[in-house]
């Protein structure tokens, strides 16, 4: 039998895990319902927020990370199909998704947040209360996911960051063409 590349390989035992994730948080939703609101409450740093997350609202964090998850699946299985070269850029787009999933775990979960005071107080009983709870999880998902390392130019008179008003003088053509 002949034996897997080594990217294959290491692609080989990632889809069993996931799957086997999916499985088992989707046996556990059916099974009983989303009970991830009742063993992380909304007491956090001794506070409880008013205003806070629902179960529907857990159950749709849910599956936004299971969206996220089967996309970044089906981003490493077309990766196989291309050349070598190719891949990396099929790696960072299932990395990105795959950030975004655990950052919609987290909030599904309904860890990743802090409570906030708010700024007006609204008489509603649905949005009534002196604190709500902001997911921070989402702040470093799209830190992680967007943010770019600014390439440094090799000659700081390249940039126009760098450039000033001295540097711009216009010069004459060696040729004497206008």
């Amino acid at each position: 039998m002949k034996s897997l590349p080594r990217a294959r390989a290491g692609m080989a035992s990632i889809i069993p895990t996931f799957l086997a994730f999916t499985l088992y948080t989707g046996l556990c939703t059916a099974a009983g319902g989303n009970h991830a609101l009742d063993v992380n409450t909304n007491t956090q740093n001794g506070k409880t927020v008013a205003i806070a997350i629902t179960t529907p609202g857990s159950d749709f964090y849910f599956a936004i990370m299971s969206v996220m998850g089967a996309t970044a699946l089906g981003i490493i299985v077309a990766s196989a199909f291309k050349p070598t070269t190719d891949r990396i850029f099929f790696y960072i787009t299932a990395g990105v998704n795959f950030t975004a999933m655990i950052a919609y775990f987290t909030m599904g979960s309904n860890l990743g947040w802090v409570p906030i005071d708010v700024e007006w107080i609204r008489a509603r009983a649905v949005v009534a209360g002196i604190n709500r709870e902001i997911f921070y999880v989402r702040y470093i998902d799209w830190y992680v996911v967007s943010h770019r390392v600014e390439e440094v130019p090799p000659v700081p008179y390249m940039s126009s960051r760098y450039m000033s008003s001295h540097d711009l003088q216009i010069q004459e053509d060696p040729r004497g063409v206008p």
